[in-house]
């Protein structure tokens, strides 16, 4: 569906797809079956809205022509956001009379993904070359200092038309940048700052936290209703509402309780097990008829065998053995058994395949949600008990009680979050928001979060098997320039003050991994940013000739991931690595790491067989090994690729 959108808003109908790999010639196939039933069905989709118009121009010209008459001026907005055919569009009305004026910054140009191409812009010139441009370079927003840094890092881009931006204000503080342990510690720093802000007189509506990617709220929701602030999560469906949260959720209170027929019949379809309305219904019925929760009857062979035709019968019995599979002992942690239920009920593999990226990074914050509450658990456990509270005392963070993670616990705490997730209308809350929908808008105070190599910029990993093999450094360097881009967007939104969040460490599916501070980070002139003493004591760490350059550098030269590599995709670690062994979660750690590995290896991948050993780069969690199996050459990452010698 994405990649037919993306082909009509360039203005290419099937038979114009280039390229002869496999994945070319079936998105040819699928997309001229789509346009025929389109056809037949005498309906247009919303891309076909522009498409069909701009060849209605450019095919018909005595239309053309009378649309021309009739729209002798043309005006503009947002410029940079123009897709091809909107491009197409403009010239076409356009050239005849060449009254064209439109607006736009390059520097701004942020939706790529759903077609935008930044180039349009910075043609105008040449396709109106009788055109005057105006620079507006004073901006009326925010102070100096942010300017300066949102100028340092933007310039790093080759698409962009040169500006200098200045502004009349007077005073203001240096950036901050924060270096913190965790993505929890993150989230409890920004809690704490509010506070204080609002303390010294500041509303809450006068702060923003930006973070790169929905999932990335998560931490965010919970620390704020822990700590009692009002706030508004502008653009998105709060964490625990989200489709495929709720999905997974409804699977462990069906755990939990075998007779809770509402998660029963959530999420016994889902994902798909070839099992009709008309099968749960009679299901339901012959349950409702017994007195008994719908899970008693996957144990009635009899029932199943007389009543259900073969398909269903089996998708109700594969159904029963995952929930049998997945009872737990008391005390045993929450996490590997989440992380069984993404695998094993094949909801994660489901979302892969459909390419739906933002829920899979919900799926992963869920267990990584999980991950946190079995530490914080076992933390309290084996904590000594403390002197009693002060009477009346509260710090705003749930008391935890001294007993081991339960699936039950986690539940408990997730429905906490889940009942106060909505918040009264009310005009005075602190705004949580994705850097997309952060655009247009300001704030006086801005927390920009996750600033780090992977989040900021984004390198998103595919697992689609029919991906194109060659590594386009062209594209790759367009990408990076469209997230410097949007890196500048967050840090413009804010008037007087500015904050740089990043991490040591961020939990990837359960598990702890170390993080680098973001190449845009690297790029802003040391002078122009405040250090915290944490911070200034980790980036010691580095070599001093890196520090000359920039005080983050040491810790992001090496080069970022390519996009062959974000091709291996949202791969879920086939084990935790805390996690016990247990029959029913039969985790395995006999992966390969690139100690063990070597030029010339024969090794084995889950999903793309057998392959050969071409090159080996990275250290540790950045280890990497490029492999050559039958469908190409790949670049894995070898924390998540669990190759295995052949």
């Amino acid at each position: 569906r994405q990649a037919i959108s993306r082909l009509k808003n360039a203005g290419q109908r099937p038979q114009e797809i280039v390229g002869s790999s496999l994945y070319a010639r079936i998105l040819q196939q699928v997309y001229e079956t789509y346009r025929q039933r389109l056809q037949k069905n005498q309906a247009l989709d919303f891309d076909d809205l522009l498409l069909t118009g701009l060849e209605l121009l450019r095919d018909h010209p005595e239309v053309r022509d009378r649309y021309r008459g009739r729209f002798r001026y043309v005006l503009v907005d947002e410029y940079q956001d123009t897709n091809a055919c909107q491009y197409q569009l403009v010239k076409l009305l356009g050239e005849q009379h060449r009254n064209v004026c439109s607006t736009g910054d390059p520097d701004q140009s942020i939706y790529a993904w759903r077609g935008a191409d930044v180039r349009n812009i910075l043609s105008f010139q040449q396709d109106f070359p009788e055109a005057k441009v105006v620079r507006l370079e004073q901006n009326y927003r925010s102070t100096q200092g942010i300017l300066a840094i949102a100028s340092a890092v933007i310039r790093h881009n080759r698409d962009r038309m040169e500006k200098r931006l200045w502004t009349a204000k007077e005073g203001g503080e240096r950036p901050l940048s924060l270096l913190l342990d965790n993505d929890g510690e993150e989230a409890a720093e920004v809690v704490a700052r509010i506070r204080k802000a609002v303390d010294a007189g500041r509303r809450y509506s006068d702060i923003a936290v930006f973070y790169r990617t929905n999932a990335q709220s998560r931490s965010f929701e919970t620390a704020l209703i822990r700590a009692a602030l009002p706030y508004q999560l502008v653009g998105g469906t709060p964490f625990y509402e989200r489709r495929e949260v709720k999905d997974v959720l409804a699977y462990l209170r069906l755990i939990v309780n075998p007779a809770d027929d509402v998660s029963f019949r959530r999420i016994v379809n889902v994902p798909r097990r070839g099992l009709g309305d008309s099968s749960v219904d009679r299901l339901a019925d012959e349950a409702a008829r017994r007195g008994v929760p719908l899970t008693a009857l996957l144990k009635d062979a009899d029932w199943l065998d007389r009543v259900l035709k073969p398909k269903p019968r089996a998708a109700l019995r594969e159904f029963g053995k995952l929930l049998d599979a997945c009872r737990l002992q008391p005390g045993y942690p929450v996490a590997p058994l989440v992380e069984f239920v993404l695998r094993e009920s094949g909801l994660h593999e489901a979302l892969e395949k459909a390419g739906e990226d933002e829920r899979l990074e919900n799926l992963e914050q869920l267990l990584n949600a999980a991950a946190v509450y079995d530490r914080e658990r076992a933390e309290a456990a084996e904590a000594p008990a403390g002197p009693p509270p002060e009477p009346g005392a509260f710090d705003g963070m749930d008391e935890l009680p001294a007993e081991p993670p339960s699936l039950s616990g986690f539940l408990e705490n997730a429905a906490l979050v889940q009942s106060t997730d909505t918040w009264e209308s009310e005009s005075d809350r602190i705004t949580l928001m994705t850097l997309h929908m952060a655009k247009g808008l300001e704030f006086p105070v801005v927390f920009l979060t996750g600033v780090e190599e992977g989040l900021l910029p984004l390198i998103r990993m595919r697992t689609d098997a029919f991906a194109e093999e060659d590594y386009d450094p062209e594209s790759e360097r367009r990408a990076i320039e469209e997230e410097r881009r949007l890196f500048y967007v967050g840090v413009t939104r804010a008037r007087e003050e500015l904050y740089l969040l990043r991490t040591r460490f961020r939990m990837r599916y359960g598990r702890s991994e170390i993080s680098r501070p973001s190449r845009f980070l690297g790029e802003i002139p040391p002078d122009l940013l405040q250090l915290q003493p944490d911070d200034e004591a980790f980036l010691r760490t580095g070599s001093p000739g890196a520090r000359s350059r920039s005080p983050f550098r040491s810790e992001w030269d090496e080069p970022a991931t390519p996009a062959s590599a974000r091709r291996q995709g949202h791969r879920m670690p086939e084990r935790l690595t805390h996690a016990r062994p247990d029959r029913n979660l039969d985790y395995d750690s006999s992966q390969l790491d690139s100690g063990e590995l070597e030029v010339g290896t024969c090794v084995h991948h889950a999903k793309f067989g057998d392959g050969v050993v071409e090159e080996i780069s990275g250290q540790g969690l950045s280890a990497k090994a490029r492999v050559r199996f039958r469908t190409g050459s790949r670049l894995l990452l070898l924390a998540y690729a669990q190759l295995k010698r052949r």
